[in-house]
């Protein structure tokens, strides 16, 4: 079987997780955590519904919103024109946090979907590279693909500096720590096998944006099956990110702290 062009590839030993079958009845869930994000969302779901509508399967979206800046009177306008339960919209109007709305999204997804799919609401990612993350599923029964943007073949478009920093930084340090050859452990860009995300919804404790890093290393450390895929992460469209400094700081330094603790009792 071949692995498609500038697919990196992390094939867990001692699995505790099943294979992931490719089976014709696959229905796959896009989970979307949105804060404020009526501009984008107003972009980004048609986008995203006319790439679902294309690859000619079972689909939904579930959409976690927060805040009040009209995302959920919108979303759910939007929703009115498809069949019932095909986009479906949860609101807080208070924030519950990227890690929790992550998990809330997981449990909400339809008992008959078996691919979950996440990605940023700010257009930071293009739908219409999901079938790419669809084929390399299909091409290696991966239980998780990655979206890269540090892999031959992906880009950066745009990002701040101390953004890009941070990142580099904790995609090169936190992989190293803990023995995985992968590029981009903090992308959101993400498709799981069902069986993987309702695991990682009980365990995950993460409720910032250090979430994206907690998952892949846990999903790891049981032996899962992860693909990376180059992707183009390219500029929001409309607003301030949403990314709460100090507690995603936390976040990482906590995972720094767990993976150098674990490599000392190692030795």
């Amino acid at each position: 079987m071949s692995i498609l062009p500038h697919c990196r590839l992390y094939d867990g030993k001692q699995s505790t997780l099943e294979r992931c079958a490719v089976s014709p009845e696959d229905k796959i869930a896009v989970v979307l955590a949105a804060y404020n994000e009526q501009a984008n969302l107003a972009l980004l779901l048609p986008r995203l519904c006319t790439v679902l509508e294309a690859l000619g399967m079972p689909w939904e979206v579930v959409l976690v919103v927060d805040g009040n800046d009209g995302s959920k009177e919108w979303a759910e306008r939007f929703a009115q024109g498809f069949p019932a339960g095909r986009v479906r919209v949860f609101w807080s109007p208070r924030r519950r946090g990227f890690g929790n709305a992550l998990r809330q999204g997981f449990h909400l997804v339809s008992p008959d979907v078996t691919l979950v799919t996440t990605m940023d609401c700010d257009l930071n990612h293009r739908p219409e590279e999901l079938p790419r993350f669809l084929e390399a599923y299909r091409q290696t029964g991966a239980q998780m693909v990655v979206g890269s943007r540090y892999m031959q073949g992906g880009r950066v478009e745009a990002l701040p500096f101390w953004k890009r920093w941070a990142s580099r930084l904790t995609n090169r340090a936190l992989p190293r720590l803990a023995g995985l050859p992968l590029t981009d452990i903090t992308s959101n860009y993400r498709l799981y096998c069902r069986a993987l995300t309702d695991r990682l919804a009980q365990v995950s404790r993460a409720n910032d944006f250090s979430v994206a890093a907690e998952t892949i290393l846990q999903a790891a450390q049981w032996g899962a099956h992860i693909v990376e895929v180059p992707i183009a992460f390219q500029r929001r469209h409309s607003g301030a990110s949403k990314l709460p400094k100090l507690a995603t700081t936390l976040g990482y330094l906590r995972l720094f702290a767990k993976h150098l603790w674990g490599r000392a009792t190692a030795s």
